[in-house]
């Protein structure tokens, strides 16, 4: 039995690291030295996703794995006053997780580079070491950092209680983290390129994608694509909106849209919006969030996001 409040829990799982940032000062020149800003602040999907749904006024518990480091300490003295850290893990084999992004002068996405071998650990029976935990959730999110046990034992879960259950996709290599059977996934947040890496498929048409995520069971579906329309699917149908809700932006960082997409979309699910709004709201937040160097806008409130979308 869930514990009474006064508003719903929400346990996140998966990634979380610190995020080292290099933006080139001009246009990217290979085989010499290149000068650049960097910087460096607290990332990881589902830790951005869970540090937006707090900022929106939510009961967030976060569920990942540290190091037993000075980045493992930085990202627990960062959340210790947002995020409940109970089911939160210290180990000693891996460091904690980081991401390296290079981006263009314009602030958008050169490549990216990961090390999260710490995520390894994030098997089946991690999620079984905090059963009781989680069943006291009223939604479950998850992003697909976890280790194909993890994920699928975690659906499973979500069936049987049953719990509502989000996944946030993370990359084109760990899409074959997610099972073939989604029945119990109550919301899925990918991208296009994503899908057909999933599906291993030659259609880039969106709608065809969505169609094939329902299919596999999910009850609803999000695809983005960057710059281009947001596709969105449900049992009613399959629908897409344009993906910024700013008429005018001034791009300075994307790194964090994506969570922030995808945290303020499940938030409206959370408040029993309709998935239109809740698409709405989560192009606002991303929106908002590529005009800022930080990951996670702190200084964004629930009334400056409806303010925009």
């Amino acid at each position: 039995m869930k514990n009474i409040r006064n508003e719903p829990l929400v346990i996140c799982l998966g990634g979380a690291n610190i995020d080292h940032k290099i933006r080139l000062d001009q246009a990217f020149v290979p085989g010499t030295s290149n000068s650049v800003t960097s910087s460096q602040t607290i990332g990881g999907v589902i830790r951005n996703v869970a540090a937006n749904l707090a900022n929106l006024g939510l009961s967030v518990s976060l569920m990942t794995m540290l190091g037993q480091d000075r980045a493992g300490d930085e990202i627990l003295a960062d959340a210790e006053e947002s995020l409940q850290l109970g089911a939160t893990e210290r180990v000693a084999d891996f460091p904690t997780g980081s991401y390296t992004a290079v981006l263009d002068p314009a602030g958008d996405l050169i490549a990216g580079f990961v090390d999260m071998a710490i995520t390894q650990l994030m098997r089946d029976d991690w999620i079984e070491r905090h059963r009781l935990h989680l069943k006291q959730a009223d939604w479950l999110v998850a992003d697909c950092n976890m280790q194909p046990s993890a994920l699928g034992r975690l659906i499973e879960l979500a069936r049987q209680e049953p719990t509502p259950l989000a996944i946030v996709t993370i990359s084109e290599p760990k899409m074959k983290h997610l099972p073939t059977d989604l029945s119990g996934v109550r919301l899925l947040v990918t991208n296009l390129a994503e899908s057909r890496a999933y599906f291993k498929a030659a259609t880039k048409e969106p709608k065809e994608l969505a169609q094939r995520w329902l299919s596999r069971g999910v009850d609803q579906v999000v695809i983005t694509q960057g710059k281009e329309a947001i596709t969105y699917g449900l049992k009613d149908g399959i629908f897409q909106r344009p993906s910024v809700a700013l008429s005018t932006r001034v791009i300075i960082d994307v790194t964090g849209a994506g969570d922030a997409f995808s945290a303020a979309a499940i938030y409206g699910l959370i408040q029993g919006y309709s998935l239109d709004r809740a698409v709405s709201l989560g192009a606002g937040l991303a929106a908002l969030t590529i005009q800022s160097e930080e990951s996670v806008r702190r200084d964004i409130t629930l009334a400056q996001l409806e303010g925009v979308i």
